[in-house]
């Protein structure tokens, strides 16, 4: 369900995309292992997020769970990236679809 190119960023709050699964009905997105948002699923080919709240510089992990109709989930592997600096520099995405 997802792939991961960008190891690392100069931004706070990155966008975050992965490819759509076709039996999702929502998502949950994860970062650093705590639940951060939830969107539904939209019939596009790829679909993204972006953190409300800052993140601190360091390391990171995130990953996104496509939940169906019926509840049944499918998680996707955890992907890592480094918040360098997170001052004056526009938004940047990380993924790929």
């Amino acid at each position: 369900m997802l792939a991961s190119k960008w190891r690392q960023v100069r931004v706070a709050k990155p966008l975050l995309f992965w490819q759509s699964s076709t039996d999702a009905s929502r998502y949950e997105v994860f970062i650093d292992d705590a639940r951060v948002g939830e969107i539904p699923a939209t019939p596009v080919p790829v679909m993204s997020f972006a953190p409300d709240s800052p993140l601190k510089p360091g390391s990171h992990r995130w990953f996104v769970k496509a939940i169906d109709s019926k509840g049944a989930a499918s998680t996707s592997d955890r992907f890592e990236f480094t918040v360098t600096d997170s001052t004056n520099w526009p938004a940047w995405a990380i993924g790929q679809a």
